[in-house]
């Protein structure tokens, strides 16, 4: 689409947001049928329909007790501990029976992964596409890693990662006469550890053109150590990719603005906080809606419109209305001069 000077094109997949932002998963699921079922088919056998419905309430049920499990800052536990505990669900939701299936050797991890599953109950009701009575939900807690964040926690390491992309940008040097093709692509991954010193620099994707490879990795180098992590980051490590060109680093605003950066952010995070996945069956599981909409500067959207729709209603219209929920956005920040932004919103 045309953007007039004085907007800046936002583009926010909502799949990246959804998995946890630290790049670690903790708590793991598989499910069991329980053998006391008045259904007793196997989950294979069960229309395609039913089967994807019960699918995503294991998946919604399994990221509902990560999401209030906390690991325990136990020495004991260190050592890459994990405890197995099956809970059976009834269909209403309510957990009818917890067994420790698997001790981890540590009391603290063993103790708080049954409050987690305790304080995640009850569940929602079982969708209406299935017939179950009960099912069974296997979950594995490792202690290795960092816990589920937050959707909070998650848009703090976002802004950290800004930081350090603008960083990147900012130490990058490419000589004008340069032979590499303007359209070629680096695509680098390295670590940041919590005193902002980097580690395991890999290259993801070289360019044809080895000057071009060369300045990504002497940008990047030049550039650490990056800042500490900040206190309210609990983590061990942060992942960052980042693609390079001839003109720097790729998926900032055209100005390279810091402000403008971290406000995309927050408008593209306070949008996945309103927005509810519809329980539609007629949505395939690659369905793709995108909206555009324009925030002015006090904050309220105008403009409102769907440049590709995803044959799913459903999801159709909870993207529009995850938009209308988070709006108005909060007014821009004094340093960032623009009449208005134009963001792309597209959601799956």
């Amino acid at each position: 689409m045309h953007k007039s000077k004085s907007c800046i094109l936002i583009v926010f997949l909502l799949t990246i947001l959804t998995v946890n932002c630290a790049g670690h998963n903790n708590v793991q699921t598989s499910k069991q049928d329980t053998k006391n079922s008045e259904h007793t088919e196997s989950i294979n056998q069960i229309t395609n329909k039913k089967t994807l419905a019960i699918k995503k309430y294991r998946l919604k049920a399994g990221h509902k007790v990560e999401a209030n499990w906390t690991i325990p800052k136990d020495a004991k536990c260190a050592d890459n501990k994990t405890a197995t505990i099956a809970i059976t669900i009834s269909s209403d939701g309510n957990v009818k029976d917890i067994v420790v299936e698997k001790e981890s050797g540590c009391n603290a991890l063993d103790n708080s992964a049954i409050l987690a599953i305790k304080d995640s109950t009850p569940f929602p009701p079982f969708p209406k596409e299935t017939d179950l009575k009960e099912t069974t939900l296997v979950i594995h807690f490792k202690s290795e890693g960092e816990r589920r964040l937050t959707n909070k926690e998650c848009l703090k390491i976002g802004k950290y990662r800004i930081e350090a992309k603008h960083r990147i940008h900012g130490n990058w040097i490419m000589q004008e006469k340069s032979k590499c093709n303007k359209n070629e692509i680096a695509s680098v991954a390295f670590t940041i550890i919590p005193d902002g010193a980097i580690k395991d620099i890999i290259f993801v994707k070289k360019a044809e053109c080895e000057e071009l490879n060369n300045a990504a990795l002497s940008s990047i180098k030049r550039s650490a150590p990056f800042k500490p992590f900040p206190k309210d980051i609990d983590l061990k490590k942060i992942k960052l990719g980042v693609n390079l060109n001839t003109d720097g680093v790729q998926g900032l605003t055209e100005s390279k603005n810091l402000s403008a950066d971290t406000y995309r952010l927050e408008v593209a995070y306070r949008v996945q906080e309103k927005w509810h996945p519809p329980n539609d069956s007629k949505c395939e599981d690659d369905a793709i809606t995108s909206i555009v909409f324009t925030v002015i500067s006090d904050g309220t959207i105008k403009n409102v419109f769907f440049t590709e729709e995803s044959n799913c209603n459903g999801l159709d219209n909870s993207a529009l209305s995850a938009i209308n929920r988070a709006a108005p956005f909060k007014p821009f920040p004094k340093d960032l001069i623009t009449e208005d932004y134009r963001n792309k919103i597209q959601l799956d």
